[in-house]
């Protein structure tokens, strides 16, 4: 088995399948298909990116930078949509629950700190 190298990582996170791993180095969020050795470019941001989820179904992820929680398409069509779902004074760090219905974000909003949820 041959181990790839991946460059510096900001974030990572690797499917319970194993079929990919999703990983950011600073401004770029890339799929890496370690079955036949390639990586695709997600995005490119101007600002660094500090935590990502991949949802189960493979249609969405869900990462973190600057305080803002953002969704993006993985699909290849000509345009990736991108939502900012949130945005908080500080995350500390982000789970999905098993069946991915609820995102739970670690973090503070204004005065409010402590675990949020969003179904």
């Amino acid at each position: 088995m041959e181990i790839k190298h991946l460059p510096r990582t900001s974030a990572l996170f690797v499917n319970i399948a194993g079929d990919e791993i999703v990983y950011a180095n600073d401004f770029e969020l890339w799929t890496y298909h370690p079955d036949n050795n390639t990586a695709d470019l997600i995005t490119r941001l101007g600002s660094r990116i500090t935590q990502v989820l991949a949802l189960q179904g493979g249609t969405h992820l869900l990462y973190e930078a600057e305080n803002k929680l953002w969704a993006i398409e993985r699909d290849i069509r000509n345009t990736r949509n991108i939502w900012q779902l949130a945005e908080f004074n500080s995350i500390i760090s982000l789970s999905l629950s098993a069946d991915d219905n609820t995102l739970f974000i670690d973090g503070k909003i204004g005065n409010l700190i402590g675990l949020f949820n969003q179904p």
